[in-house]
């Protein structure tokens, strides 16, 4: 079995970068899908209520932590954990319903 080189080439690139190269690699239909992903979960998202829309935000594109969150929308961990629970089976459920054109 031969041994792995050590040395990589490292290259920063910023975000840009890499929605571009991300994109180029893709084809047509590829892309399309994605977009048509993308505006699916749009979609749910908008359907779900602003607490919802709040708390899948914070947590998961902002990525802050569940204190973090409670401090921010003035509820306990506890209730922001469950909020978050809650939020996320909504979303799954807006996903469905968006697919299936209800």
């Amino acid at each position: 079995m031969r041994a792995r080189s050590a040395s990589r080439c490292e290259t920063e690139v910023d975000g840009d970068e890499l929605i571009d190269a991300r994109t180029t690699l893709q084809s047509p239909s590829q892309f399309a899908i994605a977009g048509e992903l993308a505006s699916e979960m749009e979609a749910a998202f908008d359907r779900l209520p602003p607490d919802y829309q709040e708390v899948v935000t914070l947590s998961r594109i902002v990525q802050i932590s569940t204190s973090e969150i409670a401090r921010q929308m003035d509820r306990s961990d506890g209730a922001v954990r469950m909020l978050l629970a809650r939020a996320l089976l909504a979303y799954v459920a807006a996903i469905d319903a968006v697919r299936a054109g209800r």
